[in-house]
């Protein structure tokens, strides 16, 4: 049995009229009425009954068999289809990783909105991360795509793909009681006697390092760490409990806002770099639409 088989068989019993069908098709009516036979012949059944030349009636076998014959015709249009837009990007499934900051960033989450409705079937699966072990995840495929802060290593290897998609801009989260509570902005060297509380440096060494040099740069001190935790949330949470002031992506601006307040740097203002990780050898196109996308939308 041939899937050009039931095609025919289903515009004949459309019709009832081999004339008529054939037309449709675009092929001779002779042509039709072999490949007809030819089914019944391999499905030892008779589908129609042949009144006269042309009208024809579908037998009992014919009627229990058409919604067979149509259901697997729609699943190899399907099948057909879906394996198209996989291939092209416009279906398939999108796995990406991102540190906690992007998912507040209103660019990213814009892109997310775009994804889904200039691409309905890709289906976006997005998950909260540290860039510790992000990349590893990123080379054994399980994530396609990451977005993260930049460690040098990612433009010295073969196997990576890295971007820079926005200059995060950072800002001060203190408690709303805090000295510096009312000032407007705040410049860096004001910090110098606070205790901060950070991620942990295995799990964002790289937004520690630049922390540290940017203070040492351009406040001219040393961050005193009172606490280190695993997420940027549970920071907030201990900044909201008046145990010291974080800094963090001003994303988080309005984050438990009714014990925090945030405030942005005058002078020099810390901007780090979010990239997007992926690796040269992995063919999902998916990954390249959402980066046009992303690439328009973010800032």
């Amino acid at each position: 049995m041939e899937f050009q088989q039931l095609r025919y068989f289903v515009a004949v019993a459309r019709h009832l009229h081999f004339a008529r069908a054939a037309a449709e098709l675009g092929i001779s009516q002779p042509h039709l009425s072999r490949e007809i036979q030819a089914l019944e012949r391999n499905l030892g059944a008779m589908l129609l009954s042949r009144e006269n030349k042309w009208r024809v009636t579908l037998t009992a076998a014919g009627r229990a068999f058409l919604p067979e014959a149509q259901r697997l015709l729609k699943q190899a249009s399907d099948a057909t289809e879906l394996t198209r837009a996989i291939a092209n990007g416009s279906g398939g499934r999108l796995i990406i990783g991102c540190i906690s900051s992007m998912l507040g960033n209103d660019g990213f989450i814009g892109s997310l909105l775009c994804m889904r409705r200039s691409y309905p079937r890709v289906t976006v699966e997005v998950f909260d991360s540290t860039s510790f072990g992000l990349p590893e995840r990123i080379r054994d495929h399980s994530v396609d795509l990451g977005l993260l802060r930049p460690d040098p290593t990612f433009y010295n290897d073969e196997e990576l793909c890295c971007e820079v998609v926005c200059n995060d801009e950072l800002v001060v989260a203190m408690p709303r009681e805090h000295r510096l509570a009312n000032a407007d902005h705040i410049s860096i060297d004001q910090l110098a006697a606070e205790e901060f509380i950070m991620v942990s440096e295995r799990l964002s060494g790289v937004f520690r390092k630049f922390l540290f040099n940017f203070c040492a740069e351009n406040g001219k001190f040393t961050p005193a760490v009172s606490g280190e935790i695993n997420n940027t949330y549970t920071a907030l949470r201990m900044v909201g409990a008046g145990l010291g002031i974080s800094i963090v992506s001003s994303s988080y601006i309005g984050t438990f806002s009714e014990r925090i307040c945030y405030r942005r740097f005058t002078g020099a203002v810390p901007r780090l770099p979010i990239v997007a990780l992926r690796t040269v050898d992995w063919e999902n196109p998916a990954v390249q639409k959402f980066l046009v996308i992303l690439r328009e939308n973010i800032r």
